[in-house]
């Protein structure tokens, strides 16, 4: 029996879809609710909706008092398109993020960005540099996700409007790029400086490891502590040179003398792959990660035969 046929690490075999419905992460929630509130955006009078009155983006009135007025564009949108691009985006990256993050970490994430993105705006308004024209969408939050994502997996190969291949760090450096030509080439817009807000709290996120929900919610030190770590190690016998796996009780195995430090490098990497499977889950797991563990599974089914 390989890697792939133990419990643990087959806990992502009915795919990311099975997975994620079943229990209902952030990402869904958030898809499934701006998606509902865009439904009820259309019903009857499309312009004079009463939910785009009450709760799009107006710096004025925000500036006034209306402060709800930063938090609930998150859930409009303009169009189907709209619609389309940002909840693809939340489910395809925010997914992960939320499997290496934790849920209720995410979804703080991506509110506070899309709130900072509109009170960044509201700043800039207020400050004369922006005209304030109303806006709606999640662009900043949508951003900031982005933005993270291609800090964790910058070689996660994309395809740019289904079809072009890219890595998925030039993809966030052409969202990025297109909003500052919007800048240079118009002057400072709204959406545009929305956009930017929430790439810049991604990146900044990212660079200096921030944990939001840390001190009130501490969900990745709970779920760190309460996992079992698996008790797979990679071990080489005195009497071979060859690495195969070894199951064991979960206490540390003595090291051979006849290791060379790279059976000792590869014993480590694959520790802490397993460990992160353990914690986060298959879907957290880089491409080159991946390979550690096919290459680890190879390995043992050869020693088991």
């Amino acid at each position: 029996m390989g890697i792939m046929d133990r419990d643990y690490y087959s806990e992502d075999r009915h795919g990311r879809w099975g997975q994620t419905w079943r229990g209902w992460g952030v990402a869904v929630w958030i898809i499934v609710l701006t998606s509902v509130v865009f439904l009820l955006q259309h019903v009857g009078d499309v312009r004079n909706n009463p939910l785009l009155g009450w709760g799009a983006y107006h710096p004025r009135r925000v500036v006034a008092g209306e402060v709800w007025r930063l938090v609930t564009p998150l859930v409009l949108h303009h169009s189907i398109w709209h619609l389309f691009a940002n909840m693809l985006l939340v489910y395809w990256a925010g997914s992960r993020l939320s499997a290496i993050h934790g849920e209720v970490e995410y979804g703080v994430y991506y509110v506070l960005a899309g709130v900072l993105g509109y009170a960044v705006a509201t700043g800039l308004y207020g400050a004369g540099v922006l005209a304030g024209e109303p806006a709606v969408g999640a662009n900043a939050a949508v951003a900031a996700t982005l933005v993270l994502f291609a800090c964790h997996f910058p070689r996660q190969q994309v395809l740019l409007f289904f079809v072009l291949p890219l890595p998925v760090w030039s993809i966030a450096v052409l969202y990025v790029g297109l909003d500052l030509l919007i800048m240079v080439g118009n002057g400072w817009q709204t959406a545009a400086a929305i956009d930017l807000v929430g790439a810049g709290f991604g990146w900044l996120y990212y660079r200096y490891n921030w944990h939001l929900t840390g001190r009130w919610w501490p969900e990745k030190k709970r779920r760190a502590s309460s996992s079992v770590r698996p008790v797979l190690r990679v071990t080489t016998p005195p009497d071979s040179d060859s690495v195969v796996m070894e199951g064991g009780s979960g206490e540390e195995a003595a090291p051979s003398t006849a290791s060379s430090s790279s059976t000792v490098d590869f014993e480590a990497e694959v520790d802490r792959v397993l460990a992160k499977v353990s914690q986060y889950g298959q879907a957290s797991l880089t491409a080159e990660e991946r390979a550690i563990l096919f290459q680890a599974s190879e390995l043992y089914k050869k020693r088991r035969r």
